[in-house]
């Protein structure tokens, strides 16, 4: 059966995004304590008269394990808002992983694509969380960068589809797979290998 393969390769994926999601709850305070160090370390000072601080949330809520504190340094106006490495940082992650080692590749092949598809998808998170606080720095009184009405609405709306929505979350990881598989020419060969099954069937 044609179908077959893929059917596989769909199981084989599902099983593996479960067994890494799945210890999220253990691992959640080391990797969101990662997940600041790294966002500070690229952000902390990104705009002129401006500053951001990612920190441990001061009270625990569903789903948020980190809090952004922007800063106007001009004026000492401070606006705090939630965040969270979950979903746009370790889901995704494990989500591009899962549908790595699931491709019916050789192995070095899926290696390789993997190394390649993390490189893409932290550059993809990184690009992200520079939206999200290029959007907070251009509100309230912390606001510094002024943005015309037009580009604040375009912000706006890829903060929300691009960073917020489940959807553009799940999407990500299989654009950045698709990528790698095409551009190491590895595509044309699982098909091959599909038809192969599909005609000895």
């Amino acid at each position: 059966m044609r179908l077959r393969p893929l059917i596989g390769f769909v199981v084989r994926v599902a099983l593996l995004y479960m067994v890494m999601a799945w210890p999220w709850s253990i691992v959640t305070r080391a990797y969101a304590s990662a997940y600041r160090s790294v966002c500070n370390a690229c952000f902390s000072s990104m705009v002129s008269g401006g500053s951001v601080h990612f920190q441990p949330i001061s009270e625990p809520k569903r789903d948020y394990d980190s809090e952004i504190l922007f800063v106007n340094t001009r004026t000492g106006a401070k606006q705090l808002a939630l965040a969270s490495s979950r979903d746009p940082a370790y889901l995704q992650t494990a989500f591009v992983i899962a549908l790595v080692l699931a491709t019916p590749l050789p192995w070095r092949r899926r290696f390789l694509s993997l190394g390649a598809s993390l490189v893409l998808v932290h550059l993809v998170i990184l690009a992200k969380v520079c939206l999200t606080l290029v959007h907070g720095l251009n509100r309230g009184q912390v606001a510094v960068l002024h943005l015309s009405h037009g580009v604040e609405r375009v912000v706006a709306l890829a903060n929300r589809e691009a960073v917020n929505d489940i959807v553009s979350v799940l999407m990500i990881p299989v654009l950045i797979w698709m990528v790698v598989i095409f551009f190491a020419g590895d595509w044309e060969r699982w098909l091959k290998d599909v038809d192969d099954s599909a005609g000895a069937s």
